[in-house]
Formats: C-alpha cells, structure tokens, sequence
C-alpha cells in the first residue's frame, strides 16, 4: 500500500517520521481525555460581557505590519 498523495501544505504540517507522528498523536488523545474527564468544569460561556472584546481593539488598522 503507497502512501496517499497530500496536499504540499499538508506534507509540510506532518512529522517527518512515524516515531514523531506517533508522539504528536499520543500527545493529542491524552489531552482529549483529559478534557472529557474533567469538561463538567469547563465553562459553557465566555467570560467576558458583550463589546468587552471590542473596546480593546485600537480605532484603526495599523498603517505597517
């Protein structure tokens, strides 16, 4: 079985071997348990109260990066 083509952008975003993959992945499924185990705790809302967010942003868009 040959590997499926990927996208260049995906080829890019993976490890570059199995024995990365494979720790990324571990990584990943231990963090989702650990959120299923504990996600009655997690607030359902945000915190923050409408047009918190907005006033912090500045009046305008920088004029340089």
């Amino acid at each position: 079985m040959t590997a499926p083509k990927l996208m260049p952008f995906v080829r890019q975003a993976l490890p570059v071997d199995s024995v990365s993959f494979r720790r990324h992945a571990h990584e990943i499924v231990d963090w989702m348990a650990d959120y299923m185990d504990d996600v009655e705790s997690c607030p359902v809302r945000a915190h923050v109260k409408p047009g918190d967010i907005a006033a912090k942003l500045p009046d305008s868009a920088p004029a340089t990066p």
